[in-house]
């Protein structure tokens, strides 16, 4: 019976929610290290608490540089594309490279580097 139908209970799939406190993380981003170098981001104001980016990783040259410097300390075979993934961006690697081969340079990367001098 068509009112039968009505009235049965259909899964509803529910999107994972990422809240601020938990946001959702791609899997090689997930461990110690990686967290242990996306805290010293965060402490250094590159990120935000949501692994964010800040103002002073807001453009897509800065994103690359910050990426960049992340995969290498946590040793990722990959080095874009958990970030792409994680900040919903795409074409870091073809930003980086463009940043290395035309200027060398990234307005603002300096802030980036200094944050993870030393450590």
């Amino acid at each position: 019976a068509y009112q039968d139908e009505c009235q049965m209970d259909y899964p509803v799939k529910k999107k994972a929610k990422e809240t601020k406190n938990n946001p959702i993380l791609p899997e090689v981003l997930n461990t110690d290290e990686a967290k242990k170098w996306l805290q010293v981001a965060i402490d250094g104001g590159l990120l935000n608490s949501d692994y964010s980016p800040t103002d002073k990783t807001g453009t897509k040259p800065q994103k690359a540089l910050l990426a960049e410097i992340l995969s290498d300390k946590i040793g990722l075979k990959y080095k874009y594309k958990p970030f792409e993934t994680l900040w919903n961006v795409s074409g870091l690697s073809k930003q980086r490279y463009k940043s290395r081969e035309e200027t060398g340079t990234v307005e603002g990367g300096d802030i980036i580097t200094e944050v993870f001098k030393g450590k």
